[in-house]
Order: C-alpha cells, then sequence, then structure tokens
C-alpha cells in the first residue's frame, strides 16, 4: 500500500485482539484471513482533525528519523459491525506478530504501558483507579523513577533512556500533548519477558494543530513561535501546573543517567539534516488532499508551516542542552 492512498477496508478482517486505551474507538484487522500483518483501524473521538494529524504525524516521524508506525487514511463501510463510530480513521500497521507458541489472542511481543511501570514504583498512583485523577498526579519525576527501575532489573534495557527523550523530542517537533502514561510503553519478548526496546510513537493524533478551526487563527494571528512555545506536555511539574513539551526536555536531561551523555547533540546534527523543502515533501505529497478528512491543500500547508516554527525552537532548545 502506498503512502499517500486512502485505503478502503472492505473484506478486511477483524480479529479480537485488544490494543491499547484511551477515547478512540479501535480494533485490530488483517487485510486477508491468513495475512501476517496486523493492523489498527481507528476512528476519531472529537474532531476528525485526530485523523489528519495522525497521519501527519507519522510522515513527520519517519522523516526525523523518529521511531513511529506507518499510517494511512482509511474509508471504513462495515464501521458499525467493527464497533467503530465513525465511517473513517485511519489504518495503523502494528509492529508486532502472532507466534505458534504463544496462545491464542497473544501477540509475540507484550507491551507494558508507562501506567504499568509507574504502578510498580508508586503505590499512590497504582492505587488511584480513576483515569482522570491518576494524570493529576502524573509528573515527569514518576516516569523516571519507573523507567530507572525497569532499567536495573532488566539487562540491556539502558537504551531505554536514550529512546524516551527521543520520544519527548518527537511530541515537541509535532506539538504533541497527550502523551499520558498509557500512550508510550515498554516492548518485551512475550515468552521471556526480555526487553525489546521502548514502542513506536503511538496515538499521536492530539498534536499539528488537530484542532484545525481553533488553532489555526491563532496560529496565524499570535506570534507564530509564541503560539507554538505554549503547548504543555502531560507531565505536572513538582510544585503546581504543567511543563511545556520543550520546558520538559530541559527537565528530563537534568536526570543524572544523561549527565555524561552527547544525546542532545546527536538528535540535534540529525534533524538539522532535513530542510523545509523535504517537511513539504513529506506532507504534501504523502497526505491524501481529501474534504472528508480536512486534509486540503491548505490545511496541509499550515501543518508544514507549524512543523517548520516548532523545529527552529526545538534547534534552540537542544543547541543549549548540548551546551552550544
Amino acid at each position: 500500500m502506498k503512502l499517500h492512498q486512502i485505503i478502503n477496508l472492505r473484506g478486511w478482517h477483524q480479529r479480537k485482539l485488544t490494543v491499547g486505551y484511551g477515547t478512540r474507538d479501535k480494533t485490530v484487522l488483517k487485510q486477508t484471513g491468513r495475512g501476517k500483518v496486523y493492523f489498527l483501524a481507528k476512528s476519531y473521538d472529537k474532531d476528525v482533525g485526530e485523523l489528519r494529524s495522525e497521519v501527519c504525524a507519522s510522515n513527520i516521524g519517519r522523516l526525523f528519523g523518529f521511531p513511529v508506525q506507518k499510517t494511512w487514511l482509511c474509508k471504513i463501510p462495515q464501521h458499525k459491525s467493527l464497533g467503530l463510530r465513525h465511517p473513517i480513521g485511519v489504518l495503523i500497521q502494528l509492529d508486532v506478530r502472532r507466534q505458534k507458541d504463544t496462545r491464542r489472542g497473544q501477540f509475540r511481543e507484550d507491551l507494558l504501558h508507562g501506567a504499568d511501570l509507574i504502578s510498580l514504583v508508586d503505590r499512590k498512583f497504582a492505587a488511584v483507579k480513576n483515569l482522570k485523577e491518576k494524570r493529576k498526579i502524573y509528573t515527569l519525576g514518576l516516569a523516571v523513577k519507573a523507567i530507572r527501575n525497569y532499567v536495573a532489573k532488566h539487562r540491556g534495557s539502558e537504551l531505554l533512556w536514550e529512546q524516551f527523550f527521543e520520544l519527548l523530542v518527537f511530541d515537541a517537533l509535532i506539538g504533541g500533548t497527550d502523551r499520558h502514561y498509557y500512550n508510550w510503553g515498554v516492548l518485551e519478548k512475550a515468552d521471556s519477558g526480555k526487553f525489546l526496546r521502548l514502542a513506536p510513537a503511538f496515538d499521536n493524533g492530539v498534536s499539528l494543530l488537530w484542532k484545525m478551526e481553533q488553532y489555526r487563527p491563532q496560529f496565524v494571528s499570535l506570534r507564530s513561535r509564541d503560539f507554538a512555545k505554549r503547548a504543555e506536555a502531560m507531565f505536572k511539574k513538582p510544585a503546581a501546573g504543567k511543563y511545556t513539551l520543550f520546558e520538559v526536555l530541559e527537565a528530563l536531561y537534568q536526570v543524572e543517567e544523561y549527565q555524561k551523555s552527547n544525546l542532545a547533540q546527536r538528535v540535534l546534527d540529525r534533524i538539522s539534516k532535513i530542510s523545509d523543502a523535504r517537511i513539504k515533501y513529506a506532507i504534501l505529497h504523502n497526505v491524501p488532499q481529501d474534504a472528508d478528512f480536512v486534509t486540503g491543500k491548505g490545511e496541509l500547508e499550515v501543518v508544514c508551516l507549524y512543523v517548520q516554527v516548532r523545529l527552529e525552537i526545538l534547534k534552540q532548545t537542544l543547541s543549549k542542552l548540548a551546551g552550544i
């Protein structure tokens, strides 16, 4: 399937497998009954712009070298029988497989969400059942404590520190403000629990001016850099309020595991190679222009400009962390 296609899911095969949390309807599909590749079909929750942002974020992530899943816009004529609210959505290729020696309904890889990791090190967080209440106590310090605990107990997982930092760099680039404890996690081998990697960035729909009608006038009328700087991360500050997406990078980089690292410099060197022309090509060429998905040329050009503005601020932030 080509990235600039809108995929029609008529005739695709549903699989009774549970993947993830969240408010958006979703289901696991295969293109054929005997297919080996699994996909997640997902509709939108509050705004159709979530679909545009999901696909744009996937293209931007691949362009800049961040681990993301391939994503397409899709039409779902059988959406009601699949338990989905809307006839349009996104189709996401899952980086997991089934294998014969795992029990039925289980993937080869297990995903441990951030919430699972944090619950191992914080009883208060684990005890809170209401998701909104959990968000009130979700701090960067808890995430760091959870990662530190995991790395201490899993050989070869030290790479998790770099991967988590890059995930938050990606959020800063796309203006992703929904990286809560169920929107990141660690992949392990299902049969042994061996660490594999941080899961690719997923659930990226709340990003890239997803509420276009509301955000575009603010982005244009205000100084664009000021608007871009305001986007907040999900992590609470120790005292009160939330970090912005750029502030949280600075706070994370103060953790001792990064003290002797040149990670900020390496990421800066990589993203600095991407020109504005390549950003425009990745969005305007790979994202289909369709009125149903609100992906007209005008909307996509604003997304490109938004990425360009955020990229310049991100470069400055990483330069500061690298001591340049």
